[in-house]
Parts: C-alpha cells; structure tokens; sequence
C-alpha cells in the first residue's frame, strides 16, 4: 500500500518537475523548448521505470525479511 502512494507520488513529482522544465527550457529559446517536448517524455517514463523497479526491490526485500523470520525457529 505504502509503494503506490510512494509511486503515485513520484509520478506528480516528475510530471510536474518535467513541467517547470518544459516551461522554463520555451523561455531560453523556442528550439529548447522543442527539445524539451520531444526528449522530455521519453526521460520521465526512464525515470518511472526506475522508480518501480527500486521500490519493488525495496519491496522483495522486505518480504524476504518477513519469510526468514517466519521461518526462524523459536
């Protein structure tokens, strides 16, 4: 539950800083901001992919933690 939140937030996150980017790169100069459209889109899913697979390691982890102790005797 806490990785979608984590996720759905690192989403808003870097759409809004892709955003910011895009509006601030029109401002320099029409040809960066075009750069800034089409490169832009294609950084942030890269980002969003690495995003989950961190979280979906931290969250195989986590899981190995909880099976080892379960197995631990007592």
């Amino acid at each position: 539950m806490i990785i979608k939140f984590v996720y759905i937030l690192a989403t808003v996150a870097l759409g809004l800083v892709y955003l910011f980017l895009v509006i601030a790169a029109f401002s320099d100069s029409a040809a960066s901001g075009l750069f800034m459209l089409i490169i832009g889109p294609v950084l942030l899913l890269i980002y969003l992919a690495f995003i989950r697979m961190t979280l979906e390691i931290y969250l195989a982890v986590v899981r190995m933690s909880e099976d080892i102790h379960q197995r631990l005797p007592r």
